[in-house]
């Protein structure tokens, strides 16, 4: 209606930009008149100017762990309005870098896409804390500009690894060619259960007990056995060292001595009883000794009598 004042309002699709054209078409109906009905048109642009969206970024929940262990893979989801989720660049810094390098072994990204995610591997042997700061960046405009970012921070602490325990042994004892009998221990740690310990031992004689004559009993527990098998014919001592490691080969040791006692020297026997005259003495009586591992020159004799007033030993 002439005089009227009316009002467009029109909504673009979210998230678009360009150039469109507008066409406003006002008719008449002719009505009251001998004249058909008129219109009229009247046209104008509207231009919406290219707008970057921030990337998009999931909240990411500190982390922990122990000594030498490797963290993740941790889930991250990202997204942007404007790139391609496969377009979008993920990148990961650390602010103590004793702890985790800012390298991709230490800080590995995986995934694609939307589902990104994070492995963490902390340098061996180091224990703290480190604020990992992982940012996304998306593609900017349609020319490459105004590139926009995201970041999420969270804090990764790494706990010192507990030293796995093993009980003392005694000092063992066994003969030539004879077993040991079973030897009994226990082992234990904080963080690996006790099943999964690793327990080995070796001689520092190993002429006297190579390390595979030591056998350990099948694993079910903290308590733990092992037989130990002299070498054929030898005798003599060696110190045995009993390691356990846990998942991290922190180890712990415990030694022992072992004594392998030789065959006892051999004596003929003696004719009995021995007579005299009052008197009088007895012999040379003549007998042999021998041992298997002793030149026989070097073999004590010793004599005792068990009624010195009729024969003191000073007098055999």
């Amino acid at each position: 209606l002439s005089g009227e004042t009316s009002a467009l309002t029109f909504t673009p699709i979210a998230n678009k930009f360009g150039t469109a054209t507008i066409t406003v078409k006002v008719e008449d109906d002719g009505a009251g008149t001998t004249q058909s009905a008129k219109n009229k048109e009247v046209s104008f642009d509207v231009t919406l100017s290219e707008v970057n969206d921030v990337p998009t970024i999931s909240t990411i929940v500190d982390q922990s762990a122990n000594q030498d262990a490797t963290i993740g893979p941790i889930a991250i989801t990202v997204g942007d309005v404007e790139t391609a989720s496969e377009l979008l660049s993920l990148a990961f810094s650390s602010d103590n870098t004793a702890l985790v390098p800012n390298a991709a072994a230490n800080l590995q990204g995986t995934g694609s896409g939307p589902n990104r995610g994070l492995i963490i591997k902390p340098v061996s042997g180091v224990f703290g804390s480190a604020n990992i700061t992982a940012t996304i960046t998306d593609g900017g405009k349609v020319d490459g500009s105004d590139k926009k970012s995201a970041s999420r921070t969270f804090k990764v602490t790494i706990s010192p690894s507990a030293v796995p325990v093993i009980s003392s042994i005694p000092a063992q004892s066994t003969k030539k060619n004879v077993d040991t009998d079973v030897i009994s221990f226990t082992v234990f740690d904080a963080q690996t259960p006790a099943e999964q310990l690793v327990v080995t031992a070796s001689a520092d004689n190993a002429t006297l007990v190579p390390t595979s004559n030591i056998q350990f009993a099948p694993v079910t527990s903290g308590t733990r056995q092992m037989i130990i098998r002299p070498a054929q014919n030898q005798s003599g001592s060696a110190n045995i060292t009993v390691t356990v490691k846990d998942s991290d080969s922190n180890p712990a040791t415990t030694t022992f001595k072992l004594t392998v006692l030789g065959e006892s020297p051999t004596i003929t026997p003696i004719a009995t009883p021995q007579e005299v005259l009052k008197g009088g003495s007895i012999g040379p009586i003549a007998f042999t000794v021998n041992d298997a591992e002793t030149f026989p020159g070097f073999l004590t004799v010793s004599k005792t009598s068990s009624n010195t007033a009729f024969v003191p030993e000073s007098a055999v």
